[in-house]
């Protein structure tokens, strides 16, 4: 198996977070949707027997706001540890 990059996954999230049609074509098929889309292949062993059950778009979405708040927040403590940033004292 290959695996999506940093842009796919933030793709492929946003996909199944708005789009219908995408989201019953990928619980039909997420092989083909990943082969299709992302050029990711599976192994057979890779996908689940049991039929896929997304999550609501809303949940997926709410799911990846957090994420990339707590990466932009990790990533602000970063610089201002690296730069020694410190913030303008309130007047």
């Amino acid at each position: 198996m290959n695996y999506l990059t940093e842009q796919q996954s933030t793709d492929l999230i946003t996909k199944l977070s708005t789009d219908d049609d995408f989201r019953v074509a990928f619980t039909e098929d997420p092989a083909a949707i990943l082969s299709e889309y992302y050029d990711v292949t599976l192994d057979s062993s890779d996908i689940p027997a049991d039929p896929i059950v997304l999550p609501s778009k809303q949940e997926f979405y709410a799911e990846f706001n957090g994420y990339v708040s707590h990466v932009n927040e990790s990533l602000g403590c970063m610089m201002i540890h690296i730069f020694k940033y410190e913030p303008d004292p309130e007047p």
